[in-house]
């Protein structure tokens, strides 16, 4: 594989898209957040490079999985929740969220944005949302979640 170089101009790669977060199902279960896959699916690498940002307020879908996350703080300030703790960061920080660990990252700023880097494998399983007992249990110790209307399905 060939070297590349991907320069950066205000928190956005070139030759890299802006995307949503999520597609959403009909359920948001986040809020004002977009991200940048930086390297991403190549077949000489076995980890993916992802950027994403928290808008004013904004804050990503309270989830486990199996893989484990390696998250470096850019831009801003946030909480991060691992478990039932909330961790505030700020740029150059680092935090390795094990697998199946209920995550969530908010942003504690209403005009700046907060940003970060989620290394993860390149082969991995998908988010799953919390049940509605291990969201129960967890509200008993960190009642300051972000719990969007309709995060609660059949299906959890």
């Amino acid at each position: 594989m060939e070297s590349v170089l991907y320069r950066c101009k205000q928190f956005v790669w070139e030759q890299v898209q802006r995307i949503a977060y999520k597609v959403g199902n009909g359920n948001n279960t986040f809020y004002r957040v977009d991200r940048q896959n930086i390297v991403d699916k190549r077949d000489d690498i076995s980890f993916d490079v992802r950027y994403f940002e928290c808008g004013p307020e904004g804050y990503t879908t309270l989830e486990k999985h199996q893989h484990t996350h390696v998250v470096i703080v850019l831009r801003g300030c946030g909480s991060v929740l691992v478990d039932r703790k909330w961790h505030d960061v700020k740029p150059f920080d680092c935090i390795v969220i094990p697998g199946f660990t209920p995550h969530q990252l908010k942003n504690r700023d209403a005009e700046e944005p907060f940003g970060f880097v989620c290394i993860v494998d390149q082969k991995r399983d998908s988010f799953q949302l919390l049940s509605r007992e291990e969201l129960t249990d967890l509200l008993k110790d960190t009642p300051d979640l972000m719990i969007p209307h309709g995060y609660l399905t059949e299906n959890n």
